[in-house]
């Protein structure tokens, strides 16, 4: 039992929290703000209800065992997969994306539920492998992490089911994976990726007609260029068998790891929709798509260059007001917050960001067991990769992915799944100073 342990509650972070989340209902408030017309504010209203609501799940999640928790690491794995299934086939659909379920006054979505479902079952697996972390291990967690990727890639929610990838390398590197194995994964990973974006690219630029770029972008040429790489591996291979050089052994190896991230980039190139290829890639030059995919962009940085030092005030934008800026309480809400508020604002609550993560890496830092330790490493990249995207997007550093502002953006889903993340960072530190007590 835990006895009298809110004691061990860090203040400092739940402040944080604080100011973050009474920030976010401000603008929220603002964005349903209208010169014309005295609008209707339930967004912001179901805000405060998800603020609320949400320090319960945030308490729920400081007390539990997380120790108890992902001994059932299978059962939240397959629950999270018949959740994000049953949200493909019946979820309710908005803006053509199937990422919700409806309940009644409010829609919950899963795929935000499936990120922290996943540290946690990752956690259970990799104090279970953290001795053996070899390349069959790995296979099979990057396998089972597909699945959950697949099924929200589907709905269609891009930004979320990349958000899976950071989680799981950092997960990997605190569990002790190897730097020849990392080293690996990060090449597929280059490859798989770079590939499908570097031909969508070419087409965003019109210079299709290069001979260079005619001969990657076809699938053909790059399969043979697969195949040959493991025909070459295969060759070392049979070379090498008497003599057991490991030099050779890791030549055949890398040979190998080029060639699946050579077929996986055929099959997210076919996989990935166009207009999916062309959001990932339009922040490098909105001006070619100025009025499709780049004018959300273009707005927004004229948006938030326009508040200056100090703002034009709550409620008084006129790139907002006005109805220029997109999606003002979600993927856009920075952009407001710059220009109502000024860079005296949105410089404070990057501070205040950058102090959430520094008190969340130091709780990690200091956890006293293995999962203690994998679940703070992936909540910590959750809400790193959260803030770096979703700011960096606004400010067109970063590909426009729909990835929400932690406590900011509109959303009871992202508002009890962050708070459910800190619960358990609370959780951590919790724990800490009952093994302290206890030895």
């Amino acid at each position: 039992m835990i006895n009298k342990n809110s004691l061990f509650f860090d203040y400092k972070l739940l402040i944080a929290v604080i100011l973050l989340s009474i920030t976010g209902i401000v603008f929220v408030y603002s964005s349903s703000f209208s010169v014309f017309h005295d609008g209707s504010h339930l967004q912001y209203q179901k805000q405060i209800f998800f603020l609320i609501s949400g320090f319960f799940v945030m308490w729920l999640a400081a007390f539990i065992n997380y120790r108890k928790l992902i001994e059932h690491k299978t059962l939240i794995y397959l629950i999270t997969i018949a959740v994000l299934l049953f949200t493909l086939l019946f979820g309710k659909v908005v803006n053509n994306s199937r990422r919700w379920v409806s309940f009644g006054l409010f829609s919950i979505q899963p795929s935000e539920f499936a990120k922290i479902s996943w540290i946690l079952v990752l956690a259970g697996w990799l104090e279970q492998l953290k001795d053996n972390l070899d390349y069959k291990a790995l296979a099979r967690i990057f396998i089972l992490m597909l699945v959950p990727c697949a099924l929200v890639l589907l709905q269609p929610d891009l930004g979320t089911a990349l958000i899976f990838i950071p989680i799981t390398l950092v997960m990997i590197f605190m569990a002790g994976v190897s730097g020849k194995y990392l080293t690996a994964i990060c090449l597929l990973l280059f490859i798989a990726g770079f590939i499908p974006l570097f031909l969508a690219y070419t087409k965003l630029v019109h210079a299709a007609d290069n001979r260079v770029v005619d001969i990657i972008s076809n699938h053909l040429y790059i399969l043979i260029t697969a195949f040959f790489f493991l025909a070459s591996a295969l060759v070392i291979f049979i070379i090498n068998f008497s003599m057991r050089n490991l030099f050779l052994e890791n030549v055949i190896f890398f040979l190998i790891v080029t060639a699946v991230g050579l077929l996986c980039a055929v099959g997210i190139d076919i996989f990935l929709k166009p207009y999916q290829k062309e959001r990932l890639l339009v922040f490098i030059n909105p001006e070619l798509k100025r009025w499709t995919s780049g004018y959300n962009i273009i707005q927004s940085v004229i948006t938030i260059g326009s508040g200056g030092i100090f703002g034009k005030g709550i409620t008084r934008g006129t790139q907002s007001q006005l109805g220029f800026l997109p999606e003002q309480s979600t993927d856009f809400i920075f952009s407001l917050i710059g220009e109502e508020g000024g860079f005296i604002l949105t410089a404070g609550i990057v501070l205040v960001f950058l102090f959430l993560l520094y008190r969340i890496f130091k709780i990690t830092a200091s956890a006293k067991d293995y999962p203690g330790g994998f679940i703070g490493a992936g909540i910590f990249m959750l809400f790193f990769s959260h803030i770096f995207v979703n700011i960096g997007m606004v400010i067109a550093v970063a590909p426009v992915t729909g990835l929400p502002l932690p406590f900011i953006t509109a959303g009871g889903s992202s508002q009890w799944l962050f708070m459910f993340a800190v619960g358990m960072i609370f959780n951590i530190e919790i724990r800490r100073h009952v093994h302290t007590r206890h030895e």
